[in-house]
């Protein structure tokens, strides 16, 4: 008959609930079976400690958004939302407070001015005091856009000598029928903007009043490379323009000093 005794058990404490003295008047059989029940115990417990651990790696995971980490927003899940903190709600009504000072439009530099004195007193009186500035009205508006054509006539005419007929022939630098500016500006609403060639071509029937075909504002814009200042590193009020301001060159203002702007 096989007993174990309390060295038998690998843990410095009695595991058992019962005392040793019992322990040791149950059968061997018993003893057999206890022991095997408590190494599969250990055994399951050694396991839900690992299961455990990557839980918790799992969910931090999860837990990470691209807020929380460096993960890209596109691998955050579309189904959960991030909580907008709540925005405290203000006392008092909505825009400036009392006594902030206002900002008005922007006085640009004028190109003409009108003065405009006061109507005659409803009282019947023509005879005005000393009029004083008061305020000042801006009024913006873009200039008329003039293009500047330029007929080459080519003419004819025999040699004398041998009779030959001999005809003038178009500069190579005119050759395309369109000068650099404007191939160079056709060039970067299609390339910087990706304007397409039927919007510029509404561009120039409807802005500039020049009809154009498809074909010739494609070779418009592959005649001349546009301006380094409009295709290089462009500044963000570049960027900010609209297309149809591109062509626009406000009275008395300047060409930007670029490479390829033309004469």
């Amino acid at each position: 008959m096989t007993t174990f005794s309390h060295t038998d058990v690998s843990s410095t404490e009695w595991p058992f609930p019962c005392a040793e003295d019992d322990w040791h008047q149950t059968p061997p059989s018993v003893q057999q079976d206890v022991m095997a029940l408590e190494q599969q115990f250990s055994a399951l417990q050694r396991q839900v400690d690992q299961l455990q651990k990557q839980v918790e790696i799992l969910q931090g995971r999860i837990d990470k958004t691209s807020n929380t980490s460096s993960k890209p927003p596109s691998s955050d899940s579309p189904f959960t939302r991030p909580k907008r903190s709540k925005r405290r709600k203000s006392s008092g009504t909505r825009g400036a407070r009392k006594g902030h000072p206002g900002s008005g439009p922007t006085l640009l530099e004028p190109t003409d001015v009108q003065h405009l004195s006061p109507a005659p007193c409803s009282c019947g009186h023509s005879e005005m005091g000393t009029p004083t500035l008061y305020h000042t009205h801006q009024r913006i508006e873009l200039p008329p856009i003039a293009m500047q054509i330029t007929h080459f006539l080519l003419h004819q005419a025999r040699c004398v000598g041998c009779g030959r007929l001999i005809k003038a022939e178009v500069p190579s630098a005119y050759a395309t029928g369109y000068g650099p500016r404007l191939s160079g500006r056709i060039g970067a609403l299609s390339g910087m903007h990706g304007t397409s060639r039927r919007l510029i071509q509404n561009f120039c029937h409807s802005v500039l009043r020049m009809p154009i075909s498809l074909g010739a504002s494609k070779r418009s814009s592959t005649a001349f490379p546009a301006p380094s200042c409009l295709i290089m590193s462009p500044s963000p009020s570049q960027l900010a323009t609209p297309p149809w301001a591109l062509l626009m060159k406000p009275r008395g203002v300047a060409n930007t000093p670029c490479s390829g702007s033309g004469p």
